[in-house]
This record gives structure tokens, sequence and C-alpha cells, in this order.
């Protein structure tokens, strides 16, 4: 019903180039097709830029930078009011990053390195702590479903970094979070532990930001506006198509 009422499909492409988990999104993407939209894998060099076509291009967890072809591209996408949706999991492996990173940085944002736990048992799933359950946001039309319907769990997720206010602002962009750790977050950078409990160098996370619509004011040369937004979560496991193997906190079974 919703396919036939449309005017046009909107169409999704998800850039799979530079992607850690490339083959691992089709049930997400399965997901978007039921909500009747047209989903299509990408590769930016070979296509020789983004489709004219493009509604939303999507973009994940990367296992290597951004060429600079690719980077120019989506800032020029963005500057025609492109729309973005990026997930994207903590940089663990400290790899160089800077196109990718300068494309967040149209929006005044940045994904930490260090990794979110929580403290609380109730705010984690069988014991993981690194697995954990994060505050919706109830009022936005984006999550307001997924907060009175049910619940999101972000695997080993990172935070949203934010510029400042006057920062933002300096860009055009305003934001709308949606998904925040629980006040119990905390944030680690030492990988060299395998606690699971806070430790000396681990920081308070309450509060903060793992998903965020970012939306930019542009200004054409015309002097027409438009906006492009920036749909980001800082995880991408959480909808990829990994298996999750959990053991029991009482018994070896899983």
């Amino acid at each position: 019903i919703i396919a036939v009422n449309l005017e046009k499909t909107p169409k999704i492409y998800f850039a799979t180039d530079h992607a850690y988990y490339k083959e691992e999104y089709t049930v997400a993407q399965e997901y978007l097709k039921n909500e009747a939209n047209d989903v299509e894998d990408i590769n930016i060099i070979v296509n020789g830029g983004i489709p004219e076509d493009c509604d939303v291009l999507v973009i994940t967890t990367l296992s290597e930078d951004f060429t600079e072809f690719e980077k120019n591209e989506i800032l020029a996408y963005i500057q025609k009011g492109g729309k973005l949706m990026v997930l994207a999991d903590p940089n663990f492996g400290l790899i160089e990053l800077p196109n990718f990173n300068s494309i967040l940085e149209q929006y005044g944002v940045s994904i930490s390195k260090g990794e979110i736990f929580e403290e609380d048992s109730a705010n984690m799933i069988n014991g993981y702590a690194d697995m954990i359950i994060p505050d919706i946001n109830s009022e936005s039309e984006i999550t307001r479903y997924i907060s009175t319907d049910g619940a999101l769990v972000f695997m080993g997720s990172g935070k949203i970094n934010f510029v400042s206010d006057d920062e933002l602002e300096n860009l055009g962009v305003t934001k709308e979070n949606l998904v925040y750790a629980k006040s119990s977050a905390f944030i680690r950078t030492d990988y060299n532990t395998s606690s699971t409990s806070r430790i000396d160098s681990d920081e308070d996370a309450s509060g903060a930001v793992l998903g965020s619509l970012l939306t930019k004011k542009i200004t054409n040369e015309d002097g027409t506006e438009t906006n492009s937004e920036l749909l980001l979560y800082s995880n991408s496991i959480m909808v990829s198509d990994l298996a999750v193997t959990l053991n029991g906190t009482t018994s070896n079974s899983s």
C-alpha cells in the first residue's frame, strides 16, 4: 500500500567499498526495502560519483579511509542538500580517517575512540557490560515508536562528540538527540585491561549521546536555502547480520 501511494520510491545507497562489514547488512537492507525503499550498494569510485537519484547515502564503519575523490563527491552531495545516515563504531584499530572525519566535521561531530560500558546490570544484556541498553528519545518522530514498543541494544558503541553550541551555529547545524547512555555508563579508552568493571582511567559517560539527527542549513549560490541531514549513530554492529553468542551468567549455557 505504501509503495502504490508513493509518487517516487526513495533510493538508498550503501557505500560498501571501504566498509568493515560490507557483506553484513542484508537484513537491515531488507527492512528498508519492506518500508518501500529501493536499496542498492554503491562503489563511489567505480560509479564515478554519487548518483543523482540518491535520496540517502548510508556509510557504515570503515576498514580504511575514503579517497580524496570520494570525500569530495560526498562533500558536494552535502552541499546540494543530500541526506546521510552514518553508523560508525569507535575506531578501535586507530585507523587514520582524515577524509571520513572531514565529512562528519561538516556537521560539527566526531565519534569517540573510547567504548561505552555499563556498571548497572539492569542496563546491560546478560551481564555483558559492553552490550548496553540506552535511553531513547520518546518525542522524536524517528525513535518514538522504538521507545514505546521495545528497546535498543548497542554493542561496542562509542559516543558522539559535538563541537560547542556556538560552533554548531556557525556551521548552520541544529541537532535532535535520539539515543543516550544511561546515568551508570562509563567510557573506556585503555584496551589493555580485560576488566569489565570500571577502572581509574575510565571516564563518566552519563547521558552520552549515541544517536543524533543533525540538520545543516545550506545557502545556495542564488541565495536560496536548503537543508542537508545527517542521521548519526555511534554503532554499526547493532544493525549488522553478525551472530552474537551470549554465555549464561549462572551457567555455561549459551
